[in-house]
């Protein structure tokens, strides 16, 4: 198990101090490999994270011989975190695991704001699909990201979206327009 995921675990410490602290030094951890001059850092702490967000747990039985069904790994508190520090070191690669997240009430703002910070052009597809997403203010949120990027696909969604029948959707691709 690498550090990263032992922190990771961490984050969900019912003592707040050592959530606290594990917080505090996967921060530290992800934005010195952010500064490193050759990448290779930044990549493994990237895709430390991203195994992470949306990593799951078999089924079989719990300790007192009941079933219990697969699911996510993660409370959403953790991974609304973990998606935080992946906004400083994720790349294209981790796109594919932000989308996923997009389908999760809980950790979908996060992901979004990770996928605003990514400069890759498939953060900027993944923000136009998004605009489908259910939720006037997410699709608000998804539109004030594409207002910051460049590109023929980015002005079509928003040109799309300032005909949406919700009036705070339609102002807020007009604004950006």
């Amino acid at each position: 198990m690498s550090e990263i995921t032992k922190q990771i675990e961490q984050l969900a410490n019912a003592d707040q101090v050592a959530a606290y602290k594990a917080y505090q030094s996967l921060l530290v951890t992800v934005t010195r490999a952010s500064e490193s001059a050759d990448g290779s850092k930044r990549t493994q702490v990237a895709e430390a994270l991203a195994a992470e967000l949306n990593a799951a747990v078999p089924g079989g039985k719990d300790d007192k011989g009941k079933e219990k069904p697969p699911g996510i790994k993660h409370a959403p508190k953790v991974r609304n975190q973990v998606a935080r520090l992946l906004s400083y070191v994720g790349a294209e690669n981790e796109v594919v695991v932000l989308v996923k997240a997009l389908d999760d009430l809980d950790v979908r703002e996060m992901a979004r704001f990770a996928l605003d910070r990514n400069t890759s052009y498939a953060a900027t597809k993944a923000l136009i699909d998004a605009l489908n997403k259910i939720g006037p203010t997410f699709r608000v949120g998804v539109i004030n990201a594409l207002a910051k990027r460049n590109g023929h696909d980015t002005v079509a969604a928003i040109k799309r979206a300032a005909s949406d029948p919700d009036v705070e959707v339609r102002l807020a691709a007009i604004e950006a327009l």
